[in-house]
């Protein structure tokens, strides 16, 4: 039997609500908040009890004709990197996305009411209660169980959040930290005696910063002594801000910052006054602007300086927009992404910046949006340029933008899976207040409190099974599909055929002629050791790619081609890459352990030909795998490129791979190691760093390359380096180079810790000595030639086997290749043999991190030890 309530709001707003008397209190709350267009926290009764959401009408007592008040209280949003959580209006939780990290609170789904706000870890969420308590959920290891500090997690008045731990500050000025104890989740004694009267706690990627009553701060968690600043660089402190990549502290005339791999770094003006002052931060450079509108920029070891700024943001591709007082934006940083002489006149009267990876995209004061960058990642909005009118507001992911215009509707744009497609959400996009964003989704808040959501489906894109718990009827997602597929078919046919033709001879015209032939082409020139021919296909075959894509980019726009892009739902489809014939393809030379290089395009085979089908099969390859096998290709001839010597060649193709595929570990991997041999060690490390969580294959490797770099720098970190060295130990017994560098760096750490023992430290460096001694016939063995010693090879360039192949008269080229093919045994091995482990072939990791050639050549370069 339906009633009638008249639900009121303090402001007068009020509104009749019919329902079913045995419906829910939260069905009441949601037709309420349609008709009245807010956001609506706790129903109240005349009587003044608060009504429980998942209690019906009838057993709260509710009866028809009676008046409910209500308040409004705007509805948030957190996420991790692949899942969403939503604080309703009530104080109660949502969540959807990833199951695995954080998309599933059911577990706790009780003790989720009353909730006042909720940090996120890169997979786990933790929610602060109006009572002081906390509740956590996600991948557990990570933050998502309090175990074992549950019982201290009371009367807590603020939470951080690593990318895998958590700390809760308390009112009484104590910490109570949990989740991964490397990325401070477990706080040292040392420190933890240091934790009182604490004010305020900051939080990077892998550390905590807390900033004690008396103006000094105290730092634990992965590299927070990454190069600590002296201690007197951190008193007096006025406030800190933490960043991925590190901290700044502000003080009243200076900024200290530090983070990974950097040197700790203080900027003192006498004329600034910083204690208002807003920062930014990354691997390689940081920017402050003081209250006065001064600019600091430290980039590479170069200050640059600016006035009347009144705001700087950057994108994680290190570049830096200013937006100055008058409106218009100085860049600094990587020129790659620089604004065209074209776009930067464009930007006059800016009033917001927001930035993707790798683009940016500006609200000018008229409304209209201005963008720059990588395009595929928001950084060409020219498909939607006639729709970027009364911009107030933008959002981005991690490849994709989203704006809100003044009446509330929203456009896309950037990468597809990235949450650059709305397209089957585009009807439900009104009345849109507010947006947040994981990595590759979105979702909308509308004035109602109601949620709205699109880009990839297991990072919160997909919302349907839970559409009534975000404010959405049913029918109002079928309704919205329907309307996007007509629209979609509207287009289609209204193609003129004219455009048809223009498209069917662009498609001729642009099909790269076998891709995957010249592929093989390069990788048979590859294997017999005609490194300039090799790199000569693998540019056609780049140049073609680049090509395609773009054309199939293009097509797609055009013919808006749904079914390749969304599932019958509306949301994005996932893919498993094969050949035509629904095998795998075959991994090719030095990309075995990459897992964008598999898998990602159809090849050509005798049977195709003998059928008749002459047809070049990569024109209708989905543009997905044109951009794997891209990446495949970059990195392939990136490889060649360092075998030929041209590291900068090299590098840039492994940074071109990186902006297509940013989470391509093994580029990761290989771009740090090519900087390491630009001497370039500081810029190194991050990109080691991140390799260690995206390629396994490489992850000891890195770990020890990591410790040797702590071992060498200028204030070396020997600790810590013995750290990384016996991660790499764990994850690789067997090799003898990172044994002996342990034992190296162990030795250090007896001579120059706290409890120094120069009896362990001699009989440490006895084995290691012992190690290097038996190595040189092993050494011999391994490489097919002489002592690495004996010729005066560089470490890790695999000169060794140039030198000793040269003195047969053989050409550089010819002699790396013959001395490599005595290291492998099938194709499969092909990679390690010909790039990998000539990179590494060295007696201790030490040697791959000197500075001078001749350093590289002995086991343990004094000069640069």
């Amino acid at each position: 039997m339906p009633i009638t309530v008249l639900v009121t709001l303090l402001s007068g707003d009020q509104t009749c609500v019919s329902v079913p008397e045995d419906a829910s209190v939260d069905v009441l709350r949601r037709k309420s908040q349609q008709q009245l267009n807010a956001s609506l926290g706790h129903l109240i009764t005349a009587s003044g009890s608060l009504l429980a959401g998942s209690a019906t009408l009838k057993q709260a007592g509710v009866t028809d004709g009676q008046t409910v008040t209500a308040v409004v209280r705007d509805a948030a949003v957190a996420a991790t990197e692949r899942a969403f959580a939503l604080i309703r209006g009530d104080g109660s939780v949502v969540a959807w996305g990833d199951s695995q990290e954080g998309g599933d609170c059911r577990r706790v789904q009780e003790q989720l009411q009353n909730v006042k706000c909720i940090k996120a870890s890169a997979t786990a969420f933790a929610a602060l209660r109006g009572d002081g308590s906390v509740v956590t959920w996600g991948l557990k290891s990570v933050g998502g169980e309090t175990y074992p500090v549950h019982t201290h997690l009371h009367d807590v008045a603020e939470i951080q959040a690593t990318a895998e731990a958590f700390a809760a500050l308390r009112t009484d000025g104590t910490v109570a930290t949990w989740g991964e104890a490397h990325a401070g989740g477990v706080v040292p004694a040392i420190v933890q005696s240091q934790l009182r009267d604490v004010k305020t706690i900051q939080a990077n990627e892998d550390a905590f910063a807390a900033h004690l009553g008396d103006g000094s701060v105290v730092t634990w968690g992965k590299y927070a002594e990454f190069e600590p600043p002296p201690p007197s660089f951190l008193q007096d402190v006025l406030c800190i801000q933490g960043f991925n990549d590190g901290f700044l502290a502000m003080k009243s005339d200076s900024v200290v910052a530090w983070g990974w791999g950097s040197v700790p770094r203080t900027s003192t003006h006498t004329d600034g006054d910083f204690r208002h002052c807003a920062g930014q931060m990354s691997a390689n450079a940081w920017a402050t602007v003081s209250r006065e509108g001064r600019l600091h920029v430290e980039l590479e070891g170069r200050a640059e300086e600016l006035h009347e700024v009144e705001h700087v943001q950057r994108c994680p591709a290190d570049l830096f927009a200013a937006l100055r007082k008058d409106g218009t934006v100085v860049t600094f940083g990587d020129k790659r992404l620089q604004p065209e002489p074209s776009v930067q006149n464009q930007l006059r009267n800016v009033v917001q910046i927001q930035g993707t990876t790798n683009a940016f995209a500006a609200i000018c004061g008229d409304g209209s949006v201005v963008t720059w960058g990588h395009g595929r990642n928001g950084g060409s909005s020219k498909h939607v340029q006639h729709l970027l009118s009364n911009v107030k507001a933008i959002q981005a992911s991690t490849g994709a933008f989203a704006a809100i215009r003044d009446d509330g509707s929203v456009v896309t744009w950037g990468h597809k899976s990235m949450g650059g497609d709305s397209s089957a959400v585009q009807a439900q996009l009104k009345n849109v207040s507010c947006i947040q964003s994981t990595r590759c989704a979105f979702a909308a808040i509308r004035a109602d409190g109601s949620v709205v959501t699109w880009g990839h489906p297991k990072a919160g894109g997909d919302s349907q099974r839970i559409s009534p718990q975000l404010g959405r009827s049913s029918e109002e997602d079928k309704l919205s599909r329907a309307l996007a597929a007509r629209v979609q078919a509207a287009k289609s046919n209204a193609k003129p055929k004219a455009k048809h033709k223009a498209n069917a001879t662009a498609k001729v015209k642009a099909r790269p002629v076998h891709l995957v032939a010249r592929r093989g082409l390069a990788d048979a020139l590859r294997g017999l050791g005609n490194f300039h021919e090799a790199v000569r296909h693998y540019s056609r075959a780049i140049s073609d790619t680049m090509q395609a894509l773009e054309h199939r980019e293009q097509q797609e726009e055009d013919q808006q081609e749904q079914p390749e892009e969304t599932g019958i739902d509306g949301n994005p489809e996932t893919r498993t890459a094969e050949n035509v014939d629904g095998s795998p393809e075959p991994p090719a030379p030095g990309m075995e352990s990459s897992p964008s290089a598999n898998q990602q395009l159809p090849s050509f085979n005798a049977e195709d030909s003998r059928t008749g089908r002459q047809e070049d099969l990569m024109s209708t390859a989905e543009p997905e795998k044109l951009r794997s096998f891209l990446v495949e290709l970059l990195m392939r001839r990136a490889l060649v490129l360092r075998l030929l010597g041209n590291l900068d060649a090299a590098g840039s193709d492994f940074v071109d791979a990186l902006e297509l595929e940013p989470e391509e570990g093994l580029a990761l991997f290989w771009y740090g190691k090519v900087l390491i041999e630009q001497q370039r060690h500081q810029e190194a490390v991050s990109y080691l760093q991140a390799s260690l969580q995206f390629h396994e294959p490489t992850r000891a490797v890195a770990h020890a390359i990591l410790g040797a770099l702590l071992m060498t720098r200028a204030n070396p970190d020997f600790e810590m380096a013995q750290r990384h060295l016996k991660e790499a130990t764990q994850l690789s017994p067997s090799s003898q180079a990172v044994r002996s560098t342990l034992w190296i760096c162990s030795a250090a750490v007896q001579l120059t810790g706290k409890l120094r023992d120069p009896t362990k430290a001699l009989g440490l460096l006895d084995r290691a000595l012992a190690s290097l001694e038996s190595d040189k016939r092993g050494e011999e063995s391994f490489t097919g030639c002489q002592s690495a010693r004996t010729v005066g090879h560089v470490a890790g360039s695999g000169g060794a086997a140039a030198a000793v192949l040269s003195a047969r008269s053989r050409s550089a080229e010819e002699a790396r290749w013959q001395a490599t093919r005595t290291l492998v045994k099938n194709q499969q091995a092909l990679a390690k043999g010909d790039d990998l482990e000539q990179a590494l072939q060295c007696r201790t990791f030490i040697q791959l991190v000197a500075r001078e050639p001749q350093q590289r050549a002995a086991p343990v370069p004094l000069e640069g030890f």
